[in-house]
């Protein structure tokens, strides 16, 4: 029965569907691991109060879950909240019950084992995502949206690939949609085409830059470009409206290590905009040269 109900409410995950709104998701997100905590904590009130009994170590479930999902701030605040709960629930279960015999050693052990495990996965989950500080969403699904320009820095890891996606709708927006729900809908999409560590950059309200680490030639940058423009080759979905859009994308390269990519990102985008006004391809390579390169007609 715990395992079915656990299944039942994160069976559905509204993260992969691009209509819907990245507010309601983190509204999801919420609502799932307050709703995870509560099943496991009535499962160990009505199981698990037997002192032999280690249904308590259920509760590293819901302490993984706010690990991964929030911030560092919150996700040690609610650990500590679920902590201080069972420790709470412990004692009024031993006060109401006189067979149920409270051993504070036990307790404590308990207790430190479930923050042990949270400092313990907290810090496994920063060192894989030292190269990536994506907003915490769900698995899988990340976006860097109006970043600043201070916070635009990168650690060395090598060549870098930048690509500019200056979008264009075919008609304008239905007054019933906001542009801001356009955005996150295309940056969600955006980020499906690329990998964990690359980032999407909200640029200008017809703009994004995506950023690609580690890539060893500007070739790398075209694929996750092709692969862009084949994903925006329908219309986009948003509140009930279909939406075309049509993408131009500059490509710029760097084969020496950058801590500040607006110059990269400049570059890309004044490809796209000298393509634009020569009616050139959707695709452009920013050259050293400076020489405009079609990389797909």
């Amino acid at each position: 029965m715990l395992g079915g109900m656990l299944l039942f409410v994160n069976l559905i995950d509204p993260s992969r569907n691009p209509q819907v709104p990245l507010s309601s998701i983190q509204f999801r997100i919420i609502l799932e691991t307050f709703s995870d905590t509560a099943i496991i904590f009535v499962a160990v009130w009505c199981v698990g109060l037997d002192p032999s009994s280690g249904l308590w170590m259920l509760l590293l479930f819901p302490i993984f879950e706010v690990v991964a999902r929030f911030s560092l701030l919150r996700a040690a605040l609610l650990s500590a909240s679920i902590a201080l709960l069972h420790v709470v629930s412990e004692i009024w279960f031993s006060v109401r019950y006189v067979e149920l015999n409270l051993d504070s050693a036990a307790l404590a052990h308990e207790v430190a084992l479930l923050l042990l495990v949270a400092v313990g996965a907290r810090v496994i989950l920063s060192e894989e995502n030292e190269y990536s500080d994506w907003v915490p969403t769900r698995a899988g699904v990340g976006t860097k949206l109006n970043k600043r320009k201070g916070e635009r820095r990168l650690l060395p890891t090598g060549g870098l690939a930048v690509l500019y996606i200056d979008l264009e709708f075919e008609k304008e927006l239905p007054k019933t949609v906001k542009l801001s729900l356009v955005r996150e809908v295309i940056a969600r999409r955006i980020s499906s085409c690329i990998r964990t560590d690359d980032s999407v950059l909200g640029c200008d309200e017809d703009a994004f830059a995506v950023l690609l680490p580690g890539v060893r030639d500007v070739d790398g940058a075209v694929i996750v470009g092709e692969r862009i423009l084949d994903k925006f080759g329908d219309p986009v979905a948003v509140a009930g409206h279909l939406i075309s859009i049509n993408l131009r994308l500059g490509a710029a390269y760097s084969a020496h290590t950058v801590s500040e990519p607006d110059d990269l990102i400049g570059a890309a985008g004044r490809e796209v905009i000298l393509a634009k006004r020569r009616g050139g391809s959707s695709l452009v390579i920013h050259e050293p040269e400076p020489i405009l390169v079609e990389a797909v007609n």
